[in-house]
């Protein structure tokens, strides 16, 4: 492990779900913490050593400016994906491509050393029953978002090849479902109907899933910085574990101190339904309706296992202490 000429850090997506963890964790280790979003001046989250830089990614004054007298970069900053499919394509490369291809630009012409790029599984598209990815498995992104993450993956991996003695280092972590006290999505209303009215159940819940909670995910992430051996390198970040969706609900209603509370909507009930996901439909609501079946039950399994060798990265938190964590600080 290195970190001795790595001392000032910027931080894109500091305000997200997985950056205040991340920002914290760093303050802990002694490094002094920029973050350059958007909306960040009035952000109450942080303490006042953290140096705030409002600006745009996609303004290279204001991300050339963010860039000076930094020495290593977490890019998180990005658009996520849309759960209600509003958003038009365009903003997913603009945010994620072009934001990308300048931030991997202005930090080389910077001098920075270290370039730390959040992806995500996602880039794996769906997985087949019992079989998992890992960081050699092709990527075959199903939507936008996720291609988006792939093509800002190789600006960034390229970006690290045009630097061959070394000194602009860069990572690309491929990151799991993050759960924590900020999280947005389809967990967090999976937890609101599961507290409320409960919810449909769609199959038999043995699709598998891949997390990891914002606190570890920050670890994994300080690992990367400081490890000489990781440039150049891909890795998937996750709790080390593939859980069945029953498993994620399960832990959720444990950590709430109550009984499941579901209807579960048998597979051969659903089939010819799912079967009209594929017709030209143009009533807006009906199609993310289809949307939000395919994604409760969805697979995507992905292992952890390179992370925990060549990082010696180990998760602190399982489901129940994960859950009990969100929703304790949820009260």
């Amino acid at each position: 492990m290195t970190n001795d000429k790595i001392k000032r850090i910027l931080v894109t997506g500091a305000t997200g779900v997985a950056g205040p963890a991340l920002v914290h964790q760093l303050l802990k280790k002694g490094y002094q913490v920029k973050i350059f979003s958007r909306h960040c001046l009035n952000y109450k989250g942080f303490p006042s050593e953290v140096e705030r830089y409002q600006g745009d990614i996609l303004n290279p004054e204001a991300v050339s400016q963010a860039m000076e007298n930094i020495d290593a970069v977490f890019h998180l900053a990005a658009k996520l994906h849309d759960i209600k499919g509003l958003s038009p394509e365009e903003t997913y490369l603009e945010a994620n491509v072009e934001g990308t291809r300048l931030l991997v630009n202005a930090a080389r012409s910077a001098g920075v050393r270290r370039f730390i790029f959040f992806s995500t599984i996602n880039v794996y598209g769906a997985s087949a029953p019992r079989h998992c990815f890992d960081e050699r498995s092709p990527v075959c992104p199903g939507e936008i978002y996720s291609e988006s993450k792939v093509k800002a993956e190789n600006i960034v991996l390229d970006a690290g090849h045009c630097d061959p003695d070394g000194a602009f280092c860069v990572v690309i972590l491929r990151v799991a479902a993050v759960y924590g006290k900020g999280m947005k999505g389809n967990y967090n209303l999976l937890i609101r109907y599961l507290a409320n009215k409960g919810f449909l159940l769609l199959g038999s819940g043995e699709n598998r899933r891949t997390l990891i909670f914002d606190k570890d995910l920050a670890q994994a992430s300080l690992l990367a910085l400081e490890c000489s051996g990781a440039g150049g390198q891909i890795y998937n970040i996750t709790d080390g574990s593939i859980h069945t969706f029953n498993e994620i609900v399960y832990a959720m209603c444990r950590a709430m101190g109550r009984n499941h509370r579901f209807i579960r909507v048998p597979e051969s009930v659903i089939k010819g339904f799912r079967g009209l996901r594929h017709r030209n439909l143009r009533f807006g609501p009906l199609k993310r309706l289809f949307n939000a079946v395919e994604k409760q039950m969805e697979s995507l399994a992905v292992s952890g296992k390179k992370a925990q060798t060549e990082l010696n990265f180990v998760a602190e938190y399982d489901l129940d202490r994960g859950w009990h964590a969100v929703l304790h600080k949820k009260k």
